[in-house]
């Protein structure tokens, strides 16, 4: 959408009561409903503790944003209850620099829950475009399913899966400048692979059955089904790589066609906000839209991006 038109796009968004992942989201809920958006909020409890606290918090933060904050249906049971016994790497042992991996089997015990709540607002009320948290893979499933562009937004800073070229996320590696760094690249990526497979995979693939869809080999391959995955950090954390998959965007002009256009931020600096802006992941020598925090990232100009392809139905 250029500067001047006045038409607003519906956004369905889905996230937790987490930590960092808050207040890195809660901005670009605000910003779309300060310029005119229609947005509500699918807002669900924490996922790593077996009791969470309230979410009254995140809903009267949601409503003060000006969007329209919907609660996560309580399940019957709680996906700690019944969550299966921890796989891991080796006999539910996972090392620390694997704990991606387990966190994302941890929330997709909530897998199920959030892919039949999502499924049923879709289906009350059809957004132009679904955003979901990268941990709510059911969310994502559901957005598939209903066959809504959807956003993902990554609050942390990297890709959340194996990428070839870079170290994996969360291992603590820096980039690689031997034969001997690839090898290790490779090697842990391949352990993070098999243990969000063995820890978050059985639950994804049950809240799928039940949308109607097909079985993945892994849970990574849910992020295929959307259209932009947007990574909240500043492009000082990128190592430089062509394996990033197509839908960490290079910058393009998506059309006539798209659901929703470009809206520009305020060129102000606002130290310690959240912006999207022009600038994150390189992709074949090309830089992607994505949010980033504006702690010491000068000379780039911001944009809140939202660009979307059309639904495909």
């Amino acid at each position: 959408m250029g500067t001047g038109e006045t038409s607003s796009k519906s956004f369905l968004f889905a996230m937790f009561h987490g930590g960092g992942n808050v207040h890195l989201i809660m901005p670009v809920v605000g910003k779309l409903a300060a310029r005119g958006h229609r947005v509500r909020v699918l807002a669900g409890p924490r996922l790593w503790v077996p009791r969470p606290p309230p979410t009254t918090p995140l809903l009267d933060a949601v409503t003060r944003a000006g969007a329209t904050a919907i609660t996560l249906p309580t399940p019957s049971a709680n996906p700690h209850d019944t969550a299966p016994a921890r796989r891991g790497l080796l006999m539910g042992w996972t090392p620390g620099r694997l704990s991606r991996g387990r966190n994302l089997g941890t929330a997709s015990w909530w897998a199920p829950v959030w892919a039949d709540a999502m499924a049923a607002e879709l289906a009350r009320e059809p957004p132009d475009v679904a955003v979901a948290d990268h941990y709510l893979l059911g969310a994502i499933a559901a957005a598939e399913r209903a066959g809504i562009p959807t956003a993902v937004l990554v609050h942390n800073a990297m890709y959340p899966g194996p990428v070839r070229g870079l170290p994996p996320p969360g291992a603590g590696f820096g980039p690689e400048r031997f034969v001997g760094d690839r090898l290790r690249d490779r090697a842990w990526g391949a352990a993070l692979r098999w243990v969000a497979t063995r820890e978050a995979l059985p639950s994804l693939n049950h809240a799928r059955a039940n949308l109607g869809l097909n079985r993945l080999a892994s849970p990574f391959d849910q992020y295929a089904a959307a259209a932009r995955m947007l990574i909240l950090s500043s492009r000082s954390f990128d190592f430089t790589s062509d394996g990033l998959p197509s839908n960490v965007p290079g910058a393009r002009d998506t059309g006539t066609g798209s659901r929703c256009g470009d809206l520009q931020a305020s060129p102000e600096r606002q130290t310690g906000s959240i912006r999207f802006a022009r600038g994150r992941a390189s992709q074949r020598g090309r830089r992607g839209y994505a949010v980033r925090a504006q702690h010491g990232d000068q000379g780039t100009r911001p944009w809140l991006a939202a660009c979307l392809p059309p639904t495909r139905r």
